[in-house]
């Protein structure tokens, strides 16, 4: 908590210390101080062997809030251990400024955990929110199109599905509409149904009609029964 800038030199010193609690502690000093090497001294703790060092490295470079990190948080989101994967997620969702590219990022470690944990913090603190209304931004379109089909298929229908229906922009509700729509997600068709409920308002209504008919999967040609001459 007293730590300051000018201890980068001890803090390092400390990071490399033979006992695991004293480097959690210089981790966690390292967040408070925020000296300049700050960063590349926490490097080193995401791999060190005791679990505990690695988690307080991962709460640190979150609390930073620093782009240069975002390999290292990244690398900690694939890591064995439940607890570091959440801190993680966790410091990756503050990177507000840059989640499209954390998500394609996530999506291409393909480690299913990695990618659960961080699209769940994402749902948690807002972060699919700001993606889907950056959709209305032209300079962040394409990536914030390209960021939400990865956290579809990282398991998010239920609140994109949500969105579509009660975003306060309709243009927003009709871009992420149509975004679905050619997603190919035919998985969104059974979270659908826990949405159509009878009380639901006839424009909901259409909304979910029209994207089961752009999901629905095209009859097989095969599928109908034919008059063969023999």
């Amino acid at each position: 908590e007293i730590a300051t800038p000018d201890l980068d030199e001890d803090l390092l010193l400390l990071a490399s210390d033979e006992s695991p609690e004293v480097r959690a502690a210089a981790a966690r000093a390292l967040a408070c101080a925020k000296p300049s090497l700050a960063v590349s001294i926490l490097t080193r703790l995401v791999d060190d062997e005791e679990w505990f060092v690695r988690l307080r490295a991962m709460v640190a470079l979150g609390e930073l809030e620093d782009p240069r990190a975002i390999p290292v948080l990244l690398h900690g989101l694939c890591d064995r251990i439940r607890q570091v994967r959440i801190r993680s997620a966790c410091g990756l969702s503050r990177l507000r400024d840059h989640l499209e590219d954390i998500i394609c990022l996530a999506l291409k470690t393909q480690d299913a955990y990695a990618i659960q944990e961080l699209v769940s913090e994402l749902e948690r603190s807002g972060g699919i929110f700001e993606l889907v209304t950056a959709m209305g931004d032209s300079r962040r379109r394409g990536k914030a199109e390209a960021a939400l089909l990865a956290a579809l298929r990282g398991g998010c229908r239920r609140i994109l599905l949500d969105l579509v229906l009660n975003h306060e922009d309709w243009r927003t509700r009709g871009m992420l509409a149509r975004l679905l729509s050619r997603s190919a997600d035919t998985e969104l068709l059974n979270i659908m149904e826990l949405f159509d409920s009878p009380g639901l308002p006839l424009r909901k209504r259409r909304v979910l009609r029209w994207l089961e008919r752009q999901l629905a999967p095209a009859p097989s040609p095969f599928s109908q029964a034919a008059k063969v001459v023999a």
